[in-house]
């Protein structure tokens, strides 16, 4: 699963410098396994793409990990990827769900029906993470 992450944000040509700072974020520890809900689609033995959530509050979640390993870009992967995360957030009660987006996926994530709420800094100076919202189901 690292090995997709990891390949998923270097496709956007980030610098190794960039990259290297990332490689803690990235790597999927026993620990983030314990503290997330993973979710993994394959082709045959071949992960294509895998996502996480955690819960921060009552019927609200978070993305914590998004990512379609890099031959399977724009091949419709990341719809499906959504549309999974999206029923099982619905059966888990879910109201929202944040997403603090890479900038290079925010297209993505408007496509998706996500509108921006914010921003969060980086570790890169000058740069921010756009941070989305979806509506998952109404509050009851």
């Amino acid at each position: 699963m690292t090995k997709v992450a990891l390949a998923s944000k270097q496709h956007w040509g980030y610098p190794d410098e960039w990259m290297a700072l990332w490689v803690d974020e990235l790597t999927i520890t026993p620990q983030k396994l314990d503290e997330r809900d993973f979710f993994v689609g394959k082709n045959g033995d071949e992960i294509v793409f895998l996502y996480s959530i955690s819960q921060r509050a009552e019927r609200e979640y978070e993305l914590e990990d998004c990512w379609v390993a890099p031959e399977y870009i724009g091949h419709g992967f990341g719809q499906l990827l959504f549309d999974d995360l999206k029923k099982r957030l619905r059966a888990l009660g879910c109201s929202r769900l944040k997403i603090i987006s890479d900038p290079n996926a925010a297209g993505f994530y408007r496509k998706m029906g996500a509108v921006q709420i914010g921003e969060e800094p980086t570790k890169i100076e000058g740069r921010v993470f756009p941070v989305f919202e979806v509506q998952i189901a109404k509050n009851k």
